[in-house]
């Protein structure tokens, strides 16, 4: 992706509203940072007991 002139990347798992992922946000965060060297945006289903 860096080759392409890509700044950053987003990640958003199976938890994203409309997403139908078969990974969790929790699995794929890391699998995407190991494989790009450049800025992972974690996006999608990020909540806590508040909403």
């Amino acid at each position: 992706m860096e080759n392409l002139g890509v700044d950053a990347t987003i990640a958003e798992g199976m938890e994203s509203g409309g997403h139908i992922g078969t990974i969790t946000s929790q699995t794929l965060w890391p699998q995407v940072v190991d494989a790009v060297n450049i800025p992972v945006i974690a996006a999608g289903g990020i909540a806590d007991n508040v909403g």
